[in-house]
């Protein structure tokens, strides 16, 4: 074989790994039961039915549900999830050192807190799901609320 044979060969053969490379980078990883389970279930509302709460969970009881939410923009902020019931009463308060309109997707609500604020955000739990709330002009999730059938 020559020099020009061998060179073409070569460059062939990264282009093939490249492309075989490429296409598995692309390509997601096949879920697992558990995520496709949670992917498949949706409600009327396009929103992805969450999994059954773990027991022992807040989300059991009947009566109002408090989430405080104390966002720093000077501080590392970690969002988290809450887990309520189908038609409970939710008070959902964020106290922030930063101006937004603080926003809950899935129910439309949208309250605007000033620096060293805070607003509370109260609602029925109507909708099952999963719901994030946000500074949405600054697109800041502060947290999600997951709403599972009574």
């Amino acid at each position: 074989m020559n020099q020009k044979s061998l060179a073409f060969t070569v460059v062939g053969l990264a282009i093939v790994l490249g492309v075989v490379f490429w296409m598995n980078k692309s390509t997601p990883a096949p879920a697992t039961n558990q995520q496709q389970q949670n992917t498949d279930q949706t409600n009327n509302n396009n929103q992805v039915t969450p999994p059954p709460p773990p027991s022992g969970s807040s989300s059991t009881s009947t009566g109002p549900v408090a989430i405080n939410v104390n966002y720093s923009s000077k501080a590392v902020f970690d969002p988290e999830v809450r887990q309520v019931k189908e038609g409970q009463l939710v008070n959902l308060t964020v106290k922030s050192d930063v101006a937004g309109e603080v926003h809950l997707h899935g129910y439309n609500l949208r309250q605007d807190v000033v620096a060293g604020g805070s607003v509370i955000i109260s609602f029925i739990a109507d909708k099952t799901g999963r719901f994030e709330y946000e500074f949405e002009n600054k697109e800041i999730t502060l947290g999600v609320i997951e709403v599972y059938p009574k």
